[in-house]
């Protein structure tokens, strides 16, 4: 393919896809936290290179969570659990592959964390001669479109109505950020970051009713082109093992760069 290049999954490649992927959430954090009042609660603590993120008023494991952590980060494990006791919240641990990995996996046991699960990390090379069809392109959304998106995103995630409007607020300051791009097609949604030559694809959904309609793919389409429209060589997403995500992406030449294990407290 012209212009594509060949990449090897090896340890460098992970640690680009993670520190892009750490870096995506920092950056949303940040824009949560600099809402007059910090109303969502946001604290974001630094341990040598590892990041801890504590969202209050979103107690879920996809935000109070730990990045960039390795086995040198060990005897830290003690400060970063306080600093989560200190804010009346629980981390997880999102633990990437790398060597000499057990004595950092059996300190989390020790602690009381145990192995919840896996998220597949996939990524793919941008080809800069890139092009898709026109009916495979999705409109961008702004920050004048922060309701409809609230809106959306609650629909797609099975989440209250009542969540909307807080989901919208969080999000309008990003829509309009020249380093987000959030799109929309037929009632469903897909978010791009980008920060140097890495596209991030950090988030989709589709209403119920929508899917099975390829709106997600198209979805997948959009932001790549966008990619290579930005003069990104690498993609890289997030999805659930062997979920529809994961599916779709794969179909639009997404490779698995790693398996990230999930710990959580028992």
């Amino acid at each position: 393919m012209k212009g594509a290049r060949l990449l090897l999954v090896n340890s460098q490649l992970i640690k680009k896809m993670e520190a892009a992927e750490s870096y995506t959430l920092q950056q949303r954090l940040q824009s949560y936290m600099e809402q007059p009042g910090n109303p969502m609660g946001v604290e974001i603590g630094a341990f040598e290179g590892a990041k801890a993120f504590v969202v209050k008023k979103i107690p879920g494991p996809s935000l109070n969570t730990v990045r960039l952590l390795t086995p040198s980060h060990l005897p830290l494990l003690p400060d970063i659990i306080d600093f989560y006791k200190q804010h009346k919240s629980t981390p997880t641990f999102d633990i990437s592959p790398t060597t000499n990995i057990e004595p950092l996996l059996r300190g989390l046991s020790e602690y009381g964390f145990y192995q919840a699960g896996f998220h597949v990390c996939l990524f793919k090379p941008i080809n800069p001669d890139t092009s898709i069809s026109h009916n495979e392109l999705s409109t961008q959304l702004n920050g004048n479109d922060s309701s409809y998106f609230g809106e959306l995103y609650a629909g797609a995630f099975a989440m209250p109505s009542s969540f909307s409007e807080t989901i919208g607020l969080n999000n309008e300051q990003l829509m309009d950020d020249p380093n987000w791009f959030y799109y929309h097609r037929d009632d469903s949604f897909g978010v791009l970051h980008i920060d140097g030559d890495v596209a991030n694809l950090t988030g989709a959904g589709t209403l119920p009713k929508k899917r099975g309609k390829g709106h997600h793919q198209n979805l997948i389409h959009t932001r790549i082109l966008k990619s290579a429209q930005a003069s990104c060589s690498l993609a890289i997403a997030q999805a659930s093992f062997q979920s529809q995500s994961m599916s779709n992406l794969m179909k639009s030449g997404f490779l698995i760069g790693y398996m990230r294990a999930i710990w959580r407290k028992r």
